[in-house]
């Protein structure tokens, strides 16, 4: 399988991830009244958004759980990238090109972060 599609797949492992959480936490809705329930979703999709998105290459080692489980590491200069400031800096640098990630992987193997950090996935 090609890094391309890797990089692909493991963006869709990682977001099922968080769908299933914002998901289970919705269930709240059936023990709780529906105002707290919204609450809580709101409150989850926040801190999903603002901390553990930007920080999602750092939380299992030095690679997301879709990029552990599709065996892709990230790289700067020919070296594996092992400082946790440049993994979270790559995300955040690459956040406004979220609606076109799937286009720059499948042109050139690169993400918005991935270009403004000079890092590649392999």
């Amino acid at each position: 399988m090609n890094v391309k599609l890797k990089r692909l797949c493991a963006l869709f492992i990682d977001s099922i991830i968080i769908y299933f959480i914002i998901w289970i936490i919705s269930l709240s809705q059936y023990i709780v009244d529906i105002k707290i329930a919204n609450t809580l979703v709101a409150l989850t999709s926040i801190i999903i958004i603002f901390i553990i998105i930007p920080r999602k290459d750092c939380l299992f080692g030095y690679e997301s759980i879709g990029k552990k489980i599709m065996g892709l590491k990230i790289y700067k200069d020919g070296k594996r990238v092992l400082n946790k400031k440049i993994l979270i800096k790559r995300i955040t640098e690459g956040f406004f090109g979220i609606p076109f990630y799937i286009i720059y992987i499948l042109k050139s193997n690169k993400s918005l972060g991935d270009e403004i950090m000079n890092t590649e996935v392999k």
